[in-house]
């Protein structure tokens, strides 16, 4: 009887057990997660209240991110969420930092350095680039070179340009991703809407070129 009645409680136990786990999987939802490039705003007290995610509105936060430095504008990967039923409000649940372009024509070193591209795309007000470099956490340096502007038979202007990618001896040990973007109003003094720019990138496979509607 002792031992019936053993069997009988440890079914017992399993039965709860097996219902109170499937009730706990029923009623636990996760946010729908977003990670996107976007230009984040720090007030006047270092504290970022809204971000705008590339071809989006500006969204506000939920919960501020404070210790920026103020009136800064930064860029980011963006991993965030709504909160609740708010198409205004979302929180954010992880930041990753984005190298911001610059025009680096001028540096005396080529910035050649090969690497290698997951993907590229328009993101509106910029070419944003996500790649994969191999560093043995060392600092590397990054821009654009302009390499010439030419003009098609329908007189639209194409910019040509490079990635500057400079190595500067960090040793090729194991793969990091970079997330990097170019900022097309840094070429509106050379061309203008309608035309297009052509970005060329050193990769371990060879070189290659992306084009871009201005």
């Amino acid at each position: 009887m002792i031992r019936q009645f053993s069997i009988r409680l440890l079914c017992c136990l399993f039965v709860c057990l097996s219902y109170s786990c499937s009730q706990t999987d029923e009623q636990t939802t996760y946010p729908s997660l977003i990670t996107e490039f976007a230009e984040l705003y720090a007030d006047a007290d270092g504290n970022i209240c809204q971000m705008r995610p590339d071809r989006k509105p500006t969204y506000y936060l939920a919960s501020p991110l404070r210790g920026y430095h103020p009136h800064t504008e930064y860029r980011a990967a963006c991993t965030y969420a709504f909160s609740g039923n708010d198409s205004t409000t979302v929180r954010i649940y992880g930041l990753e930092r984005v190298i911001v372009l610059q025009d680096s024509t001028q540096q005396s070193y080529p910035g050649t350095d090969p690497l290698q591209v997951v993907s590229l795309w328009d993101g509106g007000d910029f070419i944003n680039l996500h790649l994969s470099v191999k560093t043995q956490s060392g600092t590397q340096h990054w821009g654009y070179r302009m390499d010439s502007i030419r003009i098609t038979a329908q007189q639209k202007r194409i910019a040509y340009l490079t990635l500057y990618h400079n190595q500067n001896n960090d040793p090729l040990s194991y793969s990091e991703k970079v997330y990097a973007s170019l900022p097309k109003n840094s070429l509106k003094a050379v061309i203008e809407s309608g035309d297009s720019i052509c970005l060329q990138i050193n990769t371990f496979a060879g070189k290659n070129s992306w084009k871009f509607v201005y």
